[in-house]
This record gives C-alpha cells, sequence and structure tokens, in this order.
C-alpha cells in the first residue's frame, strides 16, 4: 500500500495498552508495507511522535500514564504537519466522543479490529489526504 502514496513507507504510530492487540497491529501494519511505531504508553508516544513524525497515528480510547484525548490535543496543538488520526475503541464515552469530534478524529474502529477494516480505512484517507 505505501508505493501508491509515496516513495517511502508510510509511518503509523500506534499507540495500545494490551500489548497483544499492539503486536497484531504491528504485524498488519508491515505486512501493508508500512512502518509501524508502537507504545504502550502516552509519554513514551508524545516522544516518539515528535522523533518520527508519523504519517498516522492510530490510538487506543485507553492508553498507559496518558488518556487518548490529552494526547490528541498534544499532537493537533504543537502539530506543524498534518496527521491521519484513528482512534481504537470498544466502548466509547460519549465525553471521549465529543471531545474527539472537537479534535477532528479522522475515525473510529471499532475492537477487535481485523485486517481488512484497517487496511481499507488507511488506504482510503491517505488517497483523500495525499489527493492518489
Amino acid at each position: 500500500m505505501s508505493a501508491e502514496f509515496t516513495d517511502k513507507k508510510i509511518k503509523i504510530l500506534v499507540c495500545e495498552a494490551d500489548t497483544r492487540v499492539l503486536k497484531r497491529l504491528e504485524l498488519w501494519i508491515k505486512a501493508m508495507g508500512n512502518e509501524p511505531i508502537s507504545t504502550d504508553d502516552g509519554i513514551m508516544a508524545k516522544r516518539l511522535f515528535e522523533d518520527h513524525k508519523p504519517d498516522v497515528l492510530l490510538i487506543s480510547q485507553n492508553i498507559n500514564n496518558i488518556g487518548a484525548i490529552e494526547f490528541i490535543e498534544h499532537i493537533k496543538n504543537s502539530n506543524p504537519f498534518q496527521i491521519v488520526v484513528f482512534m481504537l475503541n470498544s466502548d466509547v464515552e460519549t465525553s471521549i466522543f465529543k471531545q474527539s469530534i472537537e479534535l477532528n478524529v479522522d475515525r473510529y474502529l471499532n475492537k477487535p479490529v481485523d485486517a481488512q477494516a484497517l487496511f481499507n480505512t488507511i488506504d482510503f484517507f491517505l488517497k483523500f489526504y495525499y489527493n492518489k
């Protein structure tokens, strides 16, 4: 998939507290030809975000040490470049849903996520954002 949009791999920052889900997402992203950058910790995610400048953020509603909304606010406020944001959830609280709309989260993916849904979502949004 990455060759359709750019000569480089698309970098996807994955923030997920459940290490089994995190590993599965990493495998799927690699199989798509993209580069996963992953952590189960929100504080580490901030550092990885600054160091790697990912194209896509795939974040669970529940991550360790910082809330997903707080992290999304951080990247939206400090981000000099455009990033696609997908939120993973199993149960959306109304307040989190409202806040994520205000922060322009691009898409929700319900858990358990399957590989085809992830591929289709990433493919659609990258075509939209990169006009290719």
